[in-house]
């Protein structure tokens, strides 16, 4: 296993800066509905990619799948007002393309990041 550089979210070559050197997570959680993994991938990377990446101060997007039926799906900013439009933007794009295959709502947030490794 690879030992990864620990960053206060400051001097990262693969990230921009925000103001202060800090970047923001935006995090959305929700339950699916058991055997929709592959769909909720699809659409995922079909319509919310596509909608979340071109938000000013993208930086990137991850999602994960757990084996309890949980997706999380985490976006990095450069600041809260590009944090707070992707939620705006993904928000209404899972109401209108993730609901059929979802078993509960949607919670979703943002914050600083305040701790960053990476390989």
């Amino acid at each position: 296993m690879r030992e990864g550089r620990s960053h206060s979210g400051r001097g990262d070559p693969q990230l921009p800066q925000a103001k202060g050197g800090r970047y923001v997570c935006r995090h959305w959680q929700v339950k699916a509905r058991p055997g929709t993994a592959e769909e909720l991938a699809h659409r995922i990377k079909e319509g919310a990619i596509p909608i979340i990446s071109d938000v000013p101060g993208f930086s990137a997007y991850y999602v994960v799948f757990a084996p309890d039926e949980t997706v999380t799906a985490i976006s990095i900013f450069e600041c809260y007002a590009s944090a707070a439009e992707s939620n705006r933007r993904g928000l209404a794009w899972i109401e209108e393309n993730l609901v059929p295959l979802l078993a509960g709502p949607v919670s979703a947030t943002a914050g600083p990041v305040i701790v960053l490794t990476m390989a």
